[in-house]
């Protein structure tokens, strides 16, 4: 009889709260990517995006 047989689904999860309960360091966010409680971020466009719209052909014919 295998060790997983007799268990159910409630030590299952049991396992995984005292597995992530656990405090490690590493997996701790930094302190500089913690940001206040109501800062709202906005992604912008990356510089390579932005490159290759202005050199389509949509944004050329409106050059002209």
């Amino acid at each position: 009889m295998s060790q997983y047989e007799d268990k159910t689904a409630a030590d299952f999860e049991y396992e995984r709260y005292k597995l992530l309960k656990e405090y490690r360091p590493e997996n701790d966010i930094p302190n500089d990517d913690l940001l206040p409680h109501d800062t709202q971020v906005v992604q912008g466009i990356s510089e390579s995006l932005l490159s290759e719209a202005e050199d389509s052909p949509s944004e050329q014919q409106r050059k002209d």
